[in-house]
């Protein structure tokens, strides 16, 4: 808890210090949050394998379905087009045109009309509709884990030993949230859009041509772009005080809008500071790995590179997660003045109080307040003994 403590005491952050504070944070507490990226991979995989299942019966049953259609001269004349013919029989190119016109095939066929729209209507409906289950199912898994990367992030800085167990239960409570927080954040971004290149157009249209001004055009892309980002710095704080603050969807995006419209520069440097040393730290394992593994056949390399990635992958998810929480907790501190005894506080007072059993067996309790006669009751409970 060194860092936090540092944070506490010396509030003015830099933006380099942020993603140093972010890798900090992810080592020194590396058995939470490694826990956490072990359950979300597995808990994508059966999605990801049950999904990919789906689409090759569904595309092997209608090859399958294709082929038993065609007549049986076509299925032969398929078949031996790709048999290669023997030397005895002279020049290849030749003799193959030889042996295809004097071999009489029969292509009139009883196939079904594969430009059926009732058939290729359901077979697409079919693939869109595997590909929404599968959309839906890896948001709904990538909330839940985002939840559960904040809150042991915020119980990092309220000064205590996450779990890895209550972490998760508390995101997955927070993921319809967090899904809707999404929704909202894209349809602002949508109705957005569309209101500023309507008014784009409309404004700089040429009469003779129909054709809107392209310099105008390009410049307000640019203005759309610069508005984007802005808005989603001004975002960046939400999801954590959902986790936090125990806000609802409009209330964080106030919430979040409030703490971090007068700190964009510094979220947007901060944020690409840390993508940039990450995309530094990505391209260097993999030359790492290439060199040292040098003279492997292609087979080889193509499974240490896909091992790599899959292990690359789930050190940068948490790391991803980690840095909204570490910005917002830097401009509170810095902003609001706020002090390790007034978020555990603010937890204990958004959240029930569940305390770990001193078995370390992942077994959480309520714990009851003491009645207000107990002078015991001024004291904040912690830890459980």
């Amino acid at each position: 808890m060194v860092v936090v403590s540092s944070l506490y005491s010396n509030p003015a952050v830099g933006v380099c210090q942020v993603s140093s504070l972010v890798f900090n944070l992810f080592f020194e507490n590396f058995k939470t949050f490694g826990a956490l990226a072990v359950c979300q991979a597995v808990a994508h995989l059966p999605v990801l394998i049950f999904f990919a299942s789906f689409y090759v019966a569904a595309f092997g049953a209608e090859t399958q379905s294709l082929v038993e259609s065609l007549s049986g001269d076509v299925r032969r004349f398929l078949y031996e087009s790709q048999q290669p013919y023997s030397n005895d029989q002279g020049s290849g190119d030749k003799n193959s045109l030889d042996h295809s016109s004097s071999t009489a095939y029969d292509f009139s066929t009883d196939a079904v009309d594969m430009t059926d729209p009732k058939k290729l209507l359901g077979l697409l409906t079919a693939v869109i509709g595997l590909y929404v289950a599968f959309l839906v199912a890896t948001i709904c898994i990538t909330a839940a884990f985002q939840g559960a990367f904040v809150r042991a992030a915020s119980e990092i800085f309220a000064g205590r030993s996450p779990h890895w167990m209550t972490c998760l239960r508390i995101g997955w409570k927070k993921m319809c949230s967090i899904i809707g927080f999404g929704l909202c954040y894209l349809l602002v971004l949508a109705v957005t859009a569309v209101i500023w290149f309507s008014a784009t157009i409309l404004t700089t249209i040429n009469k003779e041509t129909g054709m809107p001004n392209a310099g105008m055009t390009f410049l307000s892309v640019v203005a759309f772009i610069g508005l984007s980002v802005y808005f989603t710095c001004s975002m960046t704080g939400a999801p954590t005080a959902m986790i936090v603050e125990n806000k609802g969807i409009v209330a964080s995006m106030k919430r979040s809008w409030q703490l971090c419209r007068s700190s964009i520069c510094f979220i947007l440097c901060s944020t690409l500071v840390f993508y940039l040393l990450e995309a530094v730290g990505r391209i260097a394992i993999r030359k790492a790995l290439q060199l040292f593994f040098i003279g492997s056949s292609a087979a080889t390399m193509a499974v240490i590179m896909g091992l790599s990635s899959v292990i690359v992958s789930l050190l940068i998810g948490p790391l991803n997660a980690i840095l909204n929480p570490v910005l917002y907790f830097s401009l509170r501190i810095r902003n609001e003045e706020l002090t390790i005894e007034a978020l555990q506080a603010e937890l204990e007072l958004n959240q029930s109080i569940e305390l770990r059993s001193g078995q370390g067996d992942g077994v959480y309790r309520k714990v009851d307040m003491h009645d207000n006669d107990d002078s015991m009751a001024k004291i904040p409970v912690i830890s459980a003994v």
